[in-house]
């Protein structure tokens, strides 16, 4: 493929491959951090006109279930007949994963059609501030420029870390709603060690907003937090009330009705089990005679939930895990989780793709000996590549079982294509 230059890239259409070319180099730039991410982001929304404050918006923010609860935020707000655009991270298998329509990935000719506004967007910034914005600033603001020139009602808008300098705290509109998902420890190198200093900062985008929908916290110290700041910035706070052990996935649709109240002014309230999932969330396949179970659970908080949904699901035998973990994110706490899933866990580990660009996993090596200082019962197997990993999980399973493949996003698609290679 040949490259375009960036400075010719905004003055012709772009194909598919030139796209996601222009985002990879995006993820491998060095991207600013911080308040001055918050900066860089908000000169770039303006430039693009600030798409986010075009019609109301939902703001969801919190630890684990922030993708669920956008995802049935959605199908809720459509079903009551309004057009939704929705912003969603990270993606499993698609980019597009991130700036939905109305709950469907848009077609490529839409996407495409808004990258020259983008790409002029994201070289005015670097020419202003001597930066371009981050991938996670720009797919955010996609998902905002799509929902505009679909003429959408309602933008649901998924935040990435935090929240007082994530780059979805742009948003200005003073009728928008905040929810707070389930607050735990994640990303303690940004925002705190503790989590009552992470639900700080993510208190912090509440100010100014119309609501506040508060999920169910399993720490009390964070929702207190949450509690004491709306109570102090006069923004009017509605709690889900259902207790912590309920289903995630029931507590994700609980808050997605208060969503709905709020913005409509009725909703019906299930204590069913959604059926509707976004990608990697207990994304269950079909292969082989087995039941492939991917999951981006990447903290405590997240493998937690996924371990409860996996005693509650009717699987069969859980007969491996496969499991990978982003040097980001705690790997004992991870560790002592992942060894109660399965006897077996086949550690393994994913890189950059080829062009260098994206997040790094923890070393196999040291995966490995997290997950047996974790458990001295379980059978902990090694695999240095995804081939290798694909392998050893067909080994170990048979027709009728479960396997999981967990950890992280960002090895899903490929430990699943993997499998699906070998089977097929």
């Amino acid at each position: 493929m040949t490259e375009i230059p960036n400075s010719e890239m905004s003055e012709q259409p772009l194909d598919e491959a030139q796209f996601r070319s222009w985002l990879d180099r995006l993820a491998a730039s060095r991207a600013p951090r911080g308040a001055e991410g918050l900066d860089h982001a908000r000169e770039f929304f303006a430039l693009l006109g600030n798409p986010q404050n075009r019609v109301q918006a939902v703001h969801v923010l919190g630890t684990a279930g922030k993708g669920t609860t956008a995802h049935l935020t959605t199908l809720r707000l459509l079903d009551a007949g309004l057009d939704v655009a929705t912003h969603m991270s990270p993606h499993v298998h698609d980019p597009r994963e991130r700036f939905l329509i109305n709950g469907a990935m848009p077609p490529w000719s839409l996407v495409l059609s808004a990258v020259p506004e983008m790409v002029s967007a994201v070289e005015q910034t670097r020419l202003r501030t001597g930066r371009r914005p981050s991938y996670f600033a720009v797919t955010a603001a996609i998902a905002c420029v799509l929902g505009r020139r679909s003429e959408s009602d309602v933008l649901v808008i998924e935040a990435g870390i935090g929240g007082r300098f994530d780059a979805t705290n742009v948003i200005g509109r003073p009728d928008r709603v905040v929810v707070v998902t389930a607050i735990g420890l994640d990303h303690v190198d940004v925002l705190g060690s503790s989590a009552e200093e992470i639900a700080l900062e993510k208190a912090a985008a509440i100010e100014g907003a119309a609501f506040v929908v508060l999920a169910p916290q399993s720490s009390e110290k964070a929702a207190r937090v949450v509690l004491k700041e709306t109570e102090r910035m006069g923004v009017p706070l509605r709690s889900v009330d259902l207790s912590p052990d309920e289903d995630w996935r029931v507590q994700a649709d609980a808050v997605a009705a208060e969503v709905e109240r709020i913005i409509t002014g009725s909703a019906v309230v299930s204590t069913a089990v959604p059926k509707s999932l976004p990608p990697g969330r207990f994304e269950v396949r079909e292969v082989a005679g087995r039941r492939l179970v991917l999951d981006g659970a990447h903290n405590a908080v997240k493998l937690l939930g996924l371990l409860d949904t996996l005693r509650r699901f009717e699987a069969g035998r859980v007969a491996c895990v496969v499991a990978a973990v982003s040097h980001s994110k705690d790997l004992k706490s991870c560790s002592e989780v992942m060894v109660e899933m399965s006897p077996t866990v086949i550690a393994t580990e994913f890189t950059p793709d080829v062009i260098g660009t994206g997040p790094r996993s923890w070393p196999v090596d040291d995966l490995t000996n997290a997950l047996r200082r974790a458990s001295l019962d379980t059978r902990i197997v090694i695999a240095r590549d995804t081939t290798e990993a694909a392998a050893q999980a067909i080994a170990v399973s048979e027709e009728g079982d479960t396997i999981v493949v967990t950890g992280s996003f960002f090895h899903l698609a490929a430990v699943a294509d993997a499998i699906v290679g070998r089977v097929s």
